[in-house]
């Protein structure tokens, strides 16, 4: 309710302010459209397109973690690849990672198997929704399945976990996220099987007031390698701090 929501596109005619990236910091569109949310104030930023995560945003993800900002995106889908797995932005520390589940939990498949991902955070639905603009024009909808679905699902989530709780930080959202998956709060503990800490739960984790959480992303370690610890801390300290060309 009464929330705001910017639409940053990457091109001219994509309906919003236009994020071409500042290359004298060296960063990418997509560091750059992050960094204009942050200074813009948002507090939820979710993204769902499938691209390489670049290095050199590591300091702009560190710098909106400062700044109280959570990260939302979604994970790659079978026709990108596990060959990609290490490579989007979910796989960036600090960045919860969607993934689509359909009605019964299942995840989407390669091969026949579960395409279990291991940067996965949370998993959420994400199959058979309707959509806007597949069918030639924005007046009909068509269902559509992907992790595309799931992360603005998780970010709205996070929204009115937000809402609730206005003095939470973005890490202390994360921290209550995984802490109250699948229905119960609890010791979050990631999985190996492709669910992370389990399904986003919006009952409970609205139950959980995340304020005894620490002010620290609990999403470390992950595939990508950024940003540092050293860039998270700088970014508290000192703000965007980019990595420049050498």
């Amino acid at each position: 309710p009464d929330a705001e929501v910017t639409f940053y596109g990457y091109g001219a005619d994509d309906g919003g302010p236009v994020c071409d990236p500042n290359t004298a910091d060296d960063i990418s569109v997509f560091g750059y459209a992050v960094k204009t949310a942050v200074d813009d104030g948002a507090k939820i930023i979710t993204t769902s397109v499938g691209a390489t995560a670049y290095a050199n945003d590591g300091p702009v993800i560190a710098y909106a973690l400062a700044r109280g900002v959570t990260i939302v995106a979604a994970t790659p889908n079978p026709s990108q690849g596990l060959v990609d797995y290490k490579k989007g932005y979910d796989a960036m520390n600090g960045v919860v990672g969607a993934t689509a589940i359909d009605e019964n939990g299942n995840l989407q498949s390669e091969g026949g198997q579960p395409l279990a991902l291991p940067q996965t955070t949370v998993v959420a639905a994400g199959f058979d929704l309707p959509s806007v603009g597949v069918v030639g024009d924005w007046n009909g909808t068509a269902p559509r399945t992907g992790s595309s679905n799931s992360a603005p699902i998780v970010a709205a989530m996070l929204a009115l976990a937000a809402e609730k709780y206005p003095e939470a930080t973005g890490d202390q959202l994360v921290h209550s996220l995984i802490a109250t998956t699948n229905g119960e709060v609890k010791e979050p503990i990631q999985s190996s099987d492709g669910y992370g800490y389990g399904a986003a739960w919006l009952p409970t984790l609205l139950e959980n007031d995340p304020s005894s959480y620490p002010d620290e992303t609990p999403l470390v370690g992950k595939a990508a390698g950024f940003p540092t610890p050293e860039q998270i801390s700088t970014a508290r300290t000192d703000g965007f701090v980019p990595i420049t060309r050498g």
